[in-house]
């Protein structure tokens, strides 16, 4: 887990230290980590990052996001139809 007792954002659900608040309001300096995205084994053709923008209930229409067809927080960004998507510079791609 990232997370010790004390640090910031840990132990959000009350519960287990390693849950912990990421990406936005007070913690939106905390990354969130991309490995909450699924992907199939093979990999995917374009970087992605868990972008807690994409959170608004519509993520369907906002471009890249739900990268996955699960989280609606994963986005594909930098390439290809996604191009206009600015990538941060710890997206993922595997």
């Amino acid at each position: 887990a990232s997370c010790t007792d004390g640090m910031e954002g840990c132990l959000a659900d009350g519960k287990h230290i390693g849950c912990r608040w990421c990406g936005t309001g007070a913690y939106a300096d905390i990354k969130c980590p991309n490995e909450l995205c699924t992907f199939p084994p093979e990999g995917v053709a374009h970087r992605y990052y868990w972008d807690e923008a994409c959170w608004n209930g519509s993520a369907d229409k906002v471009l890249g996001c739900k990268a996955d067809g699960i989280h609606q927080q994963c986005r594909f960004c930098g390439s290809g139809e996604y191009e206009s998507v600015e990538c941060p510079n710890w997206a993922s791609l595997n």
